[in-house]
């Protein structure tokens, strides 16, 4: 008896296999980037002059087609499948285009009854073997550091190996001007301009300002500097408050020592540290004093990450008074993240955006275009602040002047605006 249903087990397996791998071809999955393209799941119609009747299935942009049609017995796979006919590079380097036919009478794929085309995803590496293309190796920009943890790139080209390279369009961040060090032998940077399809030209420092949008700019100019208020000017002549958390100058003491506070609607307000278990429920930031937590834990759990927390004290007359104001991440009191460029969803695919960190409490757009899929380019929201130009003045061996200006993104180019600024670094 278990002999019997053994064997009927066998069978039964042997006959499953025998429906879905057809002569001992696998079909491979096959996706349109994007969902781009869709046909139904199976092919119903008039193929080789007959009827094919078989419910299609629901519109899909997965199908599964067989790589050949030809059995490993030397016959064709029958039944209609789908098959690929051909496959193409597009002038994406990680996708190809793929033509769907059918496996029809004899071991050969054609397109004459039934033919889709698709754009796959040659990164998925089950696809790039089964279609027996691969992604290229990607393109590749050198650049140069032009002061401490600032970049820019050393020419105006994407450099593709084995293919011509693409000009850079991106308005990003490039060297215009350098000479060798006497001393170094490496390149010093005095002069960037930016990328403006592959040519690196000198960027708009003294072009007529375009209208900016309100930025704190004094705060980011003296960045590091305890703040005397917590509003500041726009353009326009009104008043914007600065971000709640802020430290700032609440008094002094009678040896001029700074009592430190914290900005928080529009007012440098008072400071009360608390034992990081007082926090608790009953922490409002809103209330005067704010409350600042000595610690990041209570009882071997974390504050809620964005607690402020006293960062460092600094001694002198008087004894320790705290000195910066910092928040809770992850269970440790660390420095405020810098400001930087709002999210923003582009509407072109897989956009990257380069930024670079000017101060630390500063982030600022490398480029006002972002380069997407094929190295197209889209423009990042106007008002979003940029790297204009970074200068160097050298006086003697020693000295030197690093000056940075600081710009706004306007049509897809970092423009001089009337909110623009300089930073000495």
């Amino acid at each position: 008896m278990r002999r019997t249903a053994l064997l009927a087990l066998m069978l039964a397996v042997s006959a499953a296999t025998y429906v879905h791998v057809p002569c001992g071809r696998y079909p491979t999955k096959i996706t349109s980037l994007d969902n781009a393209t869709c046909i139904p799941e199976y092919f119903s119609g008039i193929a080789d002059g007959g009827n094919i009747t078989r419910h299609p299935g629901n519109c899909t942009p997965t199908v599964s087609a067989y790589t050949s049609c030809t059995c490993d017995d030397g016959n064709g796979v029958s039944g209609y499948n789908y098959c690929v006919y051909n496959v193409s590079r597009t002038p994406d380097d990680n996708t190809a285009n793929v033509t769907i036919g059918l496996c029809g009478i004899g071991p050969k794929c054609y397109t004459y009854d039934f033919n889709a085309s698709m754009e796959v995803d040659l990164r998925d590496p089950h696809i790039a073997r089964s279609l027996k293309i691969f992604p290229r190796s990607p393109c590749v920009v050198p650049d140069l550091e032009v002061a401490s943890g600032i970049k820019a790139a050393a020419g105006c080209e994407h450099y593709c190996y084995g293919r011509r390279n693409k000009d850079i369009r991106d308005e990003r961040v490039c060297v215009l001007e350098w000479y060798t060090g006497v001393l170094s032998g490496e390149p010093i940077v005095t002069l960037t301009g930016s990328c403006s399809n592959g040519i690196c030209r000198i960027s708009g420092v003294y072009e007529y300002p375009v209208k900016g949008t309100c930025h704190d700019s004094e705060r980011y100019k003296h960045y590091g500097k305890l703040l005397e208020k917590c509003t500041y000017r726009c353009p326009n002549g009104s008043t914007a408050l600065r971000p709640d958390g802020l430290r700032c100058r609440f008094s002094k003491t009678w040896y001029k020592r700074d009592i430190v506070g914290v900005c928080q609607n529009g007012v440098c307000s008072e400071i009360r540290e608390e034992k990081p278990c007082a926090m608790g429920s009953h922490y409002h930031r809103n209330k005067a004093p704010v409350k600042v937590a000595e610690a990041c834990v209570c009882k071997h759990k974390a504050l809620e990450n964005g607690t402020l927390c006293a960062l460092t004290y600094k001694f002198g007359l008087g004894g320790y008074l705290l000195r910066e104001v910092g928040i809770c991440v992850g269970g440790q009191c660390k420095h405020r993240p810098p400001d930087r460029p709002a999210e923003y969803k582009f509407k072109k695919k897989e956009c990257k955006a380069l930024d670079v960190q000017v101060t630390s409490e500063l982030i600022v757009a490398a480029a006002c275009s972002a380069t997407c899929r094929r190295y197209e380019i889209e423009a990042r929201p106007n008002g979003t602040l940029c790297l204009l130009q970074y200068r160097r003045d050298t006086y003697n061996v020693v000295q030197k002047k690093e000056t940075l200006h600081i710009g706004e993104c306007w049509n897809g180019k970092c423009k001089y605006s009337d909110n623009s600024f300089d930073m000495r670094i």
